[in-house]
């Protein structure tokens, strides 16, 4: 009696610290945000003169240890569009699953099957 063996696909492991990777880089992006921000502000100063992110909040902490809620806040945007940037990178690295459950192709069905499912009796 022949007996067929039949290698079984190798399954890669994820690192059980990826998701303190994503939040490094998140936490990263802002950090880059932030930096970019000032810059900018005077960018849009330049083309648009009287433009400038000096709040009327009470600033409680000196200023080289907790900026202003108007500089944190304006980062935000800027931060929002590095996260759209990063997550259409990744998603054009990783590409399709080769798995994926559309390519798997179904068992015909009969008249009878869709009938017996589909009547009203």
């Amino acid at each position: 009696m022949p007996t067929q063996i039949v290698q079984s696909e190798k399954r890669r492991k994820r690192s059980p610290l990826l998701p303190i990777y994503g939040l490094i880089i998140i936490i990263c992006l802002y950090i880059v945000a932030y930096a970019l921000e000032n810059p900018l502000v005077a960018l849009i100063n330049k083309f648009r003169p009287g433009f400038n992110l000096q709040g009327n909040d009470i600033q409680f902490t000196p200023a080289f240890l907790m900026p202003s809620s108007d500089h944190l806040l304006f980062a935000v945007p800027i931060w929002i569009v590095f996260l759209a940037f990063a997550y259409f990178v990744v998603a054009m690295m990783t590409g399709r699953d080769p798995n994926s459950a559309k390519d798997i192709q179904l068992p015909p069905r009969t008249k009878e099957e869709k009938r017996r499912r589909y009547s009203r009796d």
